[in-house]
Order: structure tokens, then sequence, then C-alpha cells
């Protein structure tokens, strides 16, 4: 079973002094991206994730302030990657359970392999750990 992993993205640097970074296809992307969605927060921390995903694939970028994505598969493996740079990103495999914290100001763009369907979401703990492929 793949494990979650840090990705780096390529950057290029204008003469303006702004970054620019892409994801390619093939490259840091192994998945053709059916869906992208974004989260920011503004006054307060903020906790989302608490729940596995069956079949979807995912790759969260932190787009400003900091982002960390606390996982566990269903053995028991953790594993923590603290986002702070906008070059990188963490891939999330199917039946990973995950939790992101992320601080006020802070924001982060998900590209999905899958477009939404909530059968595709394990939300309970307990059902994560005893559920059988």
């Amino acid at each position: 079973m793949t494990k979650p992993f840090l990705i780096s993205f390529q950057k290029y640097t204008s003469l303006d002094n702004a970054s620019l970074f892409a994801a390619e296809s093939g490259n840091e992307v192994h998945f053709e991206i059916k869906r992208v969605f974004w989260l920011s927060s503004k006054d307060s921390p903020l906790e989302r994730g608490h729940h596995a995903l069956l079949l979807t694939q995912q790759i969260l970028i932190a787009l400003n302030g900091e982002v960390r994505i606390e996982f566990e598969n269903q053995q028991g493996e953790k594993l923590e990657f603290v986002l702070s740079d906008q070059g990188k990103g963490v891939y999330i495999p199917p039946m990973w359970w995950h939790v992101i914290y992320y601080l006020k100001n802070s924001s982060f763009m998900v590209m999905a392999s899958t477009l939404y369907d909530e059968s595709d979401y394990i939300r309970d703990y307990s059902t994560f750990k005893s559920y059988k492929l």
C-alpha cells in the first residue's frame, strides 16, 4: 500500500521576484485531476478531514500559512507532515485516515483524482479501522 509522501513542485522565479510553481501530470501528479478545491481560515485555526477515502487520491498544497496533516493507516502506522512552503505538497493515497490542522490566515488547495462522491468517504474512525477492502 502506498504511503503519504512529500512532493516538491517545480519553481520558476520571474524578473519581478514573484514565484511561479508548476505541477505536471506524469511528474509531480501521478493521476488525472478531476477536481480541485481550496479552503481558508481567517480568524481562528481550523481542523478538517477526520476521514479516509476508498478510491480517491489527493495532493494537498499549503497556499498560505502553515498546514499540518496527520495520517494513520488501518494497521496503526502514523505519519505527519507540516507544510509552510508553497513549493511543497503532500500526496494522500486512498485508505489513510487524515486530519488537517491549519492556523488562522492559512489556506490550502487540494487536487483530487475523482469527482466528489460521498460514498467514497469513510467518516467514522471505527468503521475505517475495521473496513475490509
